[in-house]
């Protein structure tokens, strides 16, 4: 399944549970560290692959539960 808004991407979370999560922060809709947020909050792994590539972003991701940070 795949989504280009963090809000379908919520719901999409919710009700499929998926096993793994490949997540890009940069949503038009809403700020994807919150749909990282929500989806550890679950108990979904997110491997965050973004172009957001500063040192800041990257322990900010971590920090906020993701499994792993790519950058593009």
């Amino acid at each position: 399944l795949s989504t280009g808004t963090g809000s379908e991407a919520l719901l999409l979370i919710v009700d499929s549970a998926p096993d793994l999560v490949l997540l890009d922060l940069g949503l038009p809709d809403i700020d994807g560290f919150e749909v990282l947020e929500r989806a550890t909050e679950i108990a979904v792994p997110v491997i965050a692959l973004t172009a957001r590539s500063s040192v800041e972003d990257r322990i900010r991701g971590l920090e906020r539960g993701a499994d792993d940070y790519v950058t593009k």
